[in-house]
């Protein structure tokens, strides 16, 4: 990157970063709080679901049926590393080098720890906590996230810097889950927040800063749950591509909120493969689209291909960010509008089901993005989709789980 251009961004970021969203409040983040739901919130619907309230019962036994699956990935505390199986540009897995065949591990893997993180809440059957406490502890002595054969390596080649952004919200919710046990010491937490500052920032923070796609709009969320659960202690963020700075955790909050509005609106380019770029007018995101048979100009999806799923996709990591977001700050991203007249997040969910052109039905297996994103947008369209829902699937989503038993008011 020239001189020149290096200082500017620089300080356009500064900039940013120091002026921040309106009502961005800088405050340690209330114990217990998760960005779904909190510790005491999930006790109440256990105690709901001991007295036979349905759905709350059927809901959280459900759950509890998933958490008591066991653990079948070895040891957290691993180098991982991304290996390819074939030639296509798609056929890589972010695996731990040791044992290759653990494929997929961090997004299955941490949803199977939440799981276990709120069947502790639920219950207060304390085997759960100690399961997530190891797991937890044992991940803060891994690595290797960030490069590819051995060299740092941040493009689309990385799928472990991917998995590992799609897994870190998840992570960090359910580590705060365990904040109502005693048996999560305060320097078992400080473990964490040090393994976060020291090995996933960096990578979060450079995917968001470049990656303009799903990639991106993950690592903005991913940067921002960081700088939430680091808030409040004395460790720093450092950033070393595509410039070199170091943030406070209050601060890089700040900034990865703006890195999700670079993502939604249109004025930020990055490294956009379409001509027109961030959420359009009709809701469509071209880098996604491009993916598959509507491409980047599609005013609707032709079919349920590969545009389809990486539109849902991104979405569901900005629905995730923008109801983190509301609970803890304030409806910033669910309100922005970014050049247009209505919220963009809304644009993009009705881009999908409710388009003038052709509609099509949400994935049933992915319902728990339109389960959070109607207590914000109670739209028709939204709520006849969450009638569609198999009241038997409690997981309703891989990066935004059980939100039936979590969020049982969003339901229209």
């Amino acid at each position: 990157m020239h001189g020149k251009m290096k200082k500017v961004l620089i300080a356009l970021t500064t900039a940013l970063v120091m002026a921040g969203p309106s009502m961005e409040v800088l405050a340690a983040p209330e114990r217990g709080k998760g960005f779904l739901v909190s510790a005491r919130d999930v006790q109440r619907i256990g105690e709901q679901a001991r007295r036979g309230q349905y759905p709350q019962k059927r809901n959280a036994d459900m759950l509890i049926r998933i958490a008591n699956e066991s653990w079948r990935y070895g040891s957290m505390a691993s180098t991982f590393g991304t290996v390819r199986r074939g030639g296509s540009i798609y056929d890589k897995h972010c695996v731990k080098l040791s044992s290759p065949n653990t494929v997929r591990m961090l997004p299955i893997g941490g949803n199977l720890i939440f799981a276990k993180a709120l069947a502790y809440n639920l219950t207060g059957n304390e085997s759960y906590a100690r399961q997530v406490r190891g797991l937890l502890l044992e991940l803060a002595r891994s690595s290797g996230y960030n490069k590819v054969s051995g060299r740092v390596n941040y493009s689309g080649e990385n799928q472990c810097a991917l998995d590992l952004n799609l897994f870190l919200p998840i992570l960090i919710d359910s580590a705060i889950m365990l904040e109502s046990w005693s048996g999560w010491s305060g320097a078992d937490k400080y473990a964490l927040q040090k393994w976060l500052s020291d090995v996933p920032y960096k990578t979060a923070a450079a995917i968001a800063r470049s990656r303009k796609n799903n990639w991106g709009t993950t690592a903005a969320f991913a940067g921002w749950a960081i700088g939430h659960y680091l808030i409040g202690t004395n460790l720093m963020l450092d950033e070393t591509y595509p410039v070199s700075r170091r943030l406070t955790p209050a601060h890089a909050r700040i900034s990865h909120m703006w890195s999700q509005m670079n993502m939604m609106g249109n004025d930020w380019r990055g490294d956009s493969r379409c001509s027109d770029h961030g959420i359009q007018s009709d809701g469509g995101i071209p880098n996604e689209l491009r993916r598959g048979s509507t491409g980047c100009d599609g005013s609707y999806l032709r079919t349920k291909d590969s545009s389809y799923n990486y539109q849902l996709m991104t979405i569901s990591h900005m629905v995730y960010h923008a109801e983190a977001v509301r609970r803890h700050i304030n409806n910033e991203l669910w309100n922005y509008k970014g050049s247009y007249s209505s919220p963009l997040i809304r644009k993009a969910i009705k881009f999908v089901i409710s388009n003038p052109d052709v509609n099509h039905t949400w994935k049933l297996s992915e319902l728990g993005v339109l389960r959070i994103a109607s207590h914000s947008y109670p739209d028709w369209a939204i709520c006849q989709e969450l009638r569609r829902s198999n009241p038997y699937h409690v997981r309703e989503g891989l990066y935004i789980p059980f939100t039936k038993l979590l969020r049982p008011e969003d339901d229209c």
